[in-house]
């Protein structure tokens, strides 16, 4: 109950409301477009990694103006609600189009690479709070403060730690990072299953589905569990 509270979304209208529409929509459509090999097919060379930086970019600008950051925030959107998604979207535009120049200097540390890193992390923090709770962040909080203070821990937990500027641009830019399996799943296998429920489900696929498996197993004891299998 307390996670279905927890992703209440705003009521938006007006302006907002469309640039949040248009957010949502840019996300599948622009799943289909990579995910379909289009741009292969224009001869459009394309790292992977871009566009997983424009879904993060698109999901979390969205994330940002949609959901609130607590139950006690009006519908109307406040102004660091409007900068943490223009931020979302500026870090994950930054990995769209940087990449494939940066692709073969992603162990370098710039200035530029520490700040988007922090920022992407203190932005999925926020996001993954307003979606799931705390839990979540804790045990990635944890994880990163023994990236920073492996020195500190005795024994076989004893590690050289590393430093901001390495931590922020691996975590941002790595392949097994913040654009690493996770967000891959998400952004691939999570979003085509989505999409084809919802199709199944505006097609009437879904009631056809359950009214078949009630005619074949309701008259059977147990009937309810043999038709939720």
């Amino acid at each position: 109950m307390e996670i279905e509270e927890s992703v209440r979304s705003r009521e938006l209208s007006g302006l907002p409301a469309w640039t949040t529409r248009t957010l949502l929509i840019a996300i599948p459509v622009a799943g289909m477009f990579f995910l379909l090999d289009v741009p292969q097919r224009l001869d459009w060379l394309v790292f992977h990694e871009q566009y997983i930086g424009l879904f993060l970019a698109l999901t979390l600008a969205a994330i940002f103006l949609l959901i609130p950051g607590s139950k006690r925030q009006s519908q109307r959107i406040p102004w660091f609600d409007y900068a943490g998604a223009a931020a979302g979207l500026f870090v994950g535009l930054y990995i769209f189009v940087k990449f494939p120049e940066i692709s073969n200097s992603l162990g370098d540390i710039y200035t530029e690479r520490v700040i988007l890193g922090t920022v992407t992390v203190i932005l999925l923090a926020e996001a993954c709070r307003r979606l799931v709770g705390w839990p979540l962040v804790i045990i990635a909080g944890i994880f990163i403060f023994y990236a920073f203070f492996a020195y500190l821990f005795p024994g076989d937990f004893y590690g050289r730690g590393w430093s901001l500027g390495r931590l922020a641009t691996y975590l941002y830019l790595d392949a097994n990072g913040i654009i690493g399996q996770p967000l891959q799943i998400g952004a691939s296998i999570v979003l085509v299953f989505v999409l084809f429920g919802e199709a199944l489900y505006a097609i009437g696929g879904a009631a056809f589905l359950s009214d078949f498996a009630l005619a074949l197993m309701g008259r059977f004891r147990g009937g309810q569990a043999k038709i939720a299998i």
